[in-house]
């Protein structure tokens, strides 16, 4: 049997080993899961989730990382002149993740996305929780956690925290309300009974 001149040019089709096959599926999982959790965290109300995975432009990155080597070991470039496209494709997801890296560099210059309660008291029955979160560049708000690990969320803001650090929380012993001590005034902050939602707000400006 004689081989034909472009049988000789036509490079052989390697097949594709467990090992590529094993690896690329893990990747494809590893990337399905930071799309579930990342996506889960937009609007949500739990605080893991908006705590550790709040950031979407992060989000976006790690898929378009992740996307680079799962493509390259499930879908190889075997021939460079009948599969050119791969290459290109190759380049593109290069270019873009470089591009959403530097995007996310910018969004961490800016306090949007961060979320970082810091609780500084507890309810008697430990159902519920006061939390500072920054709010801007330095200020605070005072937020109402409710719930425990993985499952507590946040219901909802009570206002400007004058005096940060400094600021003492007291439940009431039904749950029903909370004393806010501030440098600027004491103040009592009504809960709804059933979401712990606040009912009030501090005042809009410290000392007002």
């Amino acid at each position: 049997m004689t081989v034909t001149e472009t049988e000789a040019r036509t490079p052989v089709m390697r097949k594709m080993t467990w090992t590529r096959r094993i690896l690329g599926i893990l990747i494809v999982l590893v990337t399905a899961a930071v799309l579930v959790v990342f996506g889960a965290s937009i609007g949500t109300t739990n605080v893991f989730l908006r705590t550790h995975f709040g950031d979407p432009a992060l989000g976006v990155f790690l898929v378009l990382a992740l996307s680079i080597p799962m493509l390259m070991l499930l879908s190889p470039v075997q021939n460079e002149v009948t599969q050119y496209w791969r290459s290109r494709v190759r380049t593109i997801q290069v270019v873009v993740a470089f591009l959403a890296l530097i995007v996310w560099g910018f969004v961490q210059a800016l306090p949007y996305f961060d979320y970082n309660p810091e609780i500084i008291a507890h309810s008697p029955d430990g159902t519920r929780a006061a939390a500072l979160v920054t709010s801007g560049t330095s200020s605070k708000d005072l937020h109402v956690l409710v719930g425990k690990g993985l499952s507590a969320k946040d219901v909802g803001d009570a206002g400007l925290a004058c005096g940060g650090e400094d600021v003492l929380v007291t439940f009431a012993r039904d749950n029903s309300s909370m004393r806010v001590e501030t440098d600027f005034g004491t103040y009592t902050i009504h809960l709804d009974p059933t979401t712990g939602r606040p009912l009030d707000q501090l005042p809009a400006q410290c000392g007002g």
